[in-house]
């Protein structure tokens, strides 16, 4: 029982007297090296099944990279970690894995439903990897504050440019006070609008006497402006939209 015992305090010195590399301590001369062939240096890099190797607890190992290939279209990457410490055998592990580019881009906080208005604090930065940033996405705090949602859109995902719109002010159904504006003349007139829109944005507007529709600029709740050169047009087998609530 004694010797027993004994072992296991030897087993246990010897687990103290080695201890691991870091993860970071392998990392950073890879990434050094990746650099030097091209690849982000800020990128995130996957090393799937790698485990640390172990050295004397108070070495200073020395690391070094070499037969490094990199493929900048994939991202996929091989090498050759020489590590060397004293107190401990020269050892070399061959690494294999993939240069995943990163962006920072602004995201929801918060789930958020179509219609919903954008606020600065509904916006947080955060990383994520930029092949899920490909197209056109909302890039700065600035192209997003003040626009509304026509989707719903999850918390941490990037934001769609075609996914914004300005505020709808004028929903289908709504009645409207048109100005039209000419030399010499100012008249107004009412109708519905046809369809939804945002500030400065062109809405179809149904006269419900004359079934005419003409086109109008959106100039504040339930206000538009007919545009210049707007020829009404019969609302040809087209229903009275519904007036919305008001």
């Amino acid at each position: 029982m004694r010797k027993a015992i004994q072992n296991l305090e030897a087993s246990k010195i010897r687990e103290v007297a080695n201890a691991g590399l870091g993860r970071d301590d392998v990392l950073a001369p890879l990434r050094t090296a990746l650099a030097g062939n091209g690849a982000p240096r800020d990128a995130d890099l996957e090393l799937p099944g790698f485990t640390t190797p172990m050295v004397p607890l108070d070495a200073t190992p020395s690391l070094d990279i070499t037969q490094l290939e990199y493929d900048a279209g994939t991202g996929r990457f091989t090498a050759l970690l020489s590590i060397a410490a004293e107190g401990a055998p020269p050892t070399q592990l061959r690494l294999s894995g993939r240069v995943q580019e990163m962006v920072e881009l602004p995201v929801p906080r918060r789930r958020m439903l179509p219609g919903d208005v954008i606020l600065a604090g509904d916006l947080q930065w955060t990383r994520l990897r930029a092949a899920l940033a490909r197209g056109e996405v909302v890039r700065t705090a600035a192209e997003a504050v003040g626009q509304a949602l026509r989707r719903p859109v999850q918390p941490g995902q990037p934001l769609l440019l075609a996914d914004l719109g300005r505020p709808v002010l004028v929903q289908k159904g709504t009645p409207m006070l048109l100005a039209l504006d000419g030399p010499g003349i100012q008249l107004t007139a009412t109708g519905v609008a046809t369809e939804p829109a945002g500030l400065g944005e062109r809405v179809r507007v149904l006269n419900p006497a004359s079934r005419v529709i003409v086109e109008a600029e959106v100039t504040g709740a339930g206000r538009g402006r007919v545009l210049p050169g707007s020829q009404p047009v019969p609302a040809v087998n087209m229903a009275l939209p519904r007036l919305a609530a008001r």
